[in-house]
């Protein structure tokens, strides 16, 4: 008996769960209850358009309802209360139709609704139009075949080709090489050395134990190979005479400037056209084609004439509004000036207010993550180079201007912090160059092991590094 809502405010908007449509289900059950018939509830999409037609006399004979029936009137959309369920397809399509309109079920092939009745023919040979059989490619090799005598007067006269007697069909390239009588036995290994299989790869990129090059090898790189350090400039041993040692010393050719005239170079230089260096040299013209150079050219360190006349304006004139006296001063307009309800979030910040829709919810997060924290993060040198993926452990600004000093040599700062053996560690401290004894490096491995507290015979570099930094600063104190 009250007034008629809208379909955004019927009583499905009270909740938000996954329940929230029963509210609507209930009222339309709830009213049709006595007239023995039952309605499913549906949202209405276009609640302010009318439904279009009427109930006809055959709808109503079968339900047996008058004209002023409150559920006739449900039926027609006249009810505003209740919003009934869209019409189904009529169950009175032919077979075609039903084929069209019909879902296809999981794992059947969809088929166009023109080939679901017709039948395919058997392909029998295959489809299409065959092709003419032609000439095989044994057939093309075999035409070109000799036999007999033939063959041998043709394979004399190919004889005399180099590339027949360095290169014969069928076998490798004749070189002339005299081989060792052992290179020729079926146990042979092969020239060369042999390939160390236990030898990391880390040790292949950086060996320890490398003689460094000499100055007189460096020497000759560089003749050779143009081989130069990292920003060493080129030398290229010139015999210069004894003047080019002076520091003021300069090359080309130097003018040589008029008696008391040094420092004038360029002002000489802008004034050539003057006369005595201070006034234009005169020239007589044609006063037409003076003015015209006036006025077409550019003149200096003023406007272009643009050949209209000069403007009828006061002197002083100053183009633009004038500025006005406000109080409003900048702060002001950098803040806003915004009312109590202009700065409230927008109303369907965080939900749905789209009618016929409403937000879930669910006892997971939706969608992807942004950083993968709910698997394991793989190693840096196992990851790809186009994975994009982000697991919390990429470098942050500070890791990207200022990088690991070790990090040219593929050495992150993990490494560090990783926990080794004490015979890892030494194998370390040797390579570094650090010569310990060994009462000394296992007095220090002792205690950086015993700064974890676990009682686990490993620790890591960086502990073990800052404990030998201070033995040393120190001054080499008697280790526990």
């Amino acid at each position: 008996g009250g007034e008629a809502k809208p379909a955004w405010l019927t009583p499905r908007e009270a909740r938000c769960g996954a329940a929230s449509g029963d509210s609507l289900r209930t009222v339309g059950a709830g009213i049709l209850k006595g007239a023995g018939q039952s309605l499913r509830g549906s949202p209405d999409v276009a609640p302010d358009v009318p439904p279009a037609g009427r109930a006809g006399v055959a709808e109503k004979k079968r339900l047996g309802l008058g004209e002023a029936d409150e559920t006739l009137k449900i039926r027609q959309g006249l009810n505003e209360d209740v919003i009934v369920e869209a019409p189904m397809t009529p169950p009175t399509y032919g077979t075609r139709e039903r084929l069209h309109r019909r879902r296809t079920e999981a794992g059947e092939m969809s088929v166009h609704v023109g080939l679901k009745e017709l039948e395919i023919p058997h392909p029998g040979d295959g489809y299409g139009v065959k092709s003419k059989a032609g000439e095989g490619v044994a057939q093309v090799f075999r035409a070109g075949q000799q036999f007999g005598i033939a063959e041998y007067l043709n394979s004399v006269g190919e004889a005399k080709y180099q590339s027949t007697s360095r290169e014969p069909l069928g076998r490798s390239w004749i070189r002339g090489h005299t081989l060792r009588p052992d290179a020729t036995r079926p146990d042979f290994i092969g020239f060369g050395k042999e390939m160390s299989r236990d030898e990391s790869a880390k040790d292949v990129l950086f060996p320890r134990g490398v003689v460094q090059d000499t100055e007189e090898d460096k020497r000759r790189y560089k003749l050779t190979h143009a081989s130069y350090d990292t920003g060493e400039s080129v030398n290229r041993n010139y015999r210069w005479p004894a003047a080019v040692g002076d520091p003021h010393y300069r090359f080309g050719l130097v003018n040589q400037p008029d008696p008391g005239g040094r420092g004038n170079g360029a002002k000489t230089a802008l004034t050539a056209d003057c006369e005595g260096g201070s006034f234009p040299k005169t020239r007589i013209v044609d006063r037409t084609s003076e003015e015209y150079r006036v006025v077409a050219r550019d003149p200096l360190a003023a406007s272009r004439n643009l050949m209209q006349g000069r403007v009828p304006l006061p002197a002083g004139h100053a183009y633009g509004k004038r500025s006005s006296d406000d109080d409003t001063h900048a702060g002001e307009l950098l803040r806003g000036l915004y009312t109590d309800a202009e700065q409230l979030p927008d109303n369907d910040l965080g939900c749905c207010t789209i009618p016929g829709r409403r937000n879930l919810a669910t006892q997971g997060a939706l969608g992807v993550p942004t950083i993968y924290t709910h698997r394991p993060a793989p190693p840096f040198e196992h990851r790809s180079i186009a994975n994009s993926t982000n697991y919390g452990d990429d470098p942050d600004a500070f890791a990207l201007i200022c990088p690991n000093r070790f990090h040219v040599r593929g050495v992150t700062d993990q490494e560090f912090m990783l926990r080794r053996s004490a015979q890892d560690l030494e194998e370390l401290f040797r390579g570094a160059g650090h010569q310990l004894e060994p009462a000394h490096f296992h007095a220090l491995f002792d205690m950086a092991a015993g700064v974890y507290g676990d009682g686990l015979p490993t620790c890591s570099l960086e502990v073990l590094m800052s404990l030998y930094t201070n033995w040393v600063t120190a001054g080499t104190p008697r280790l526990r």
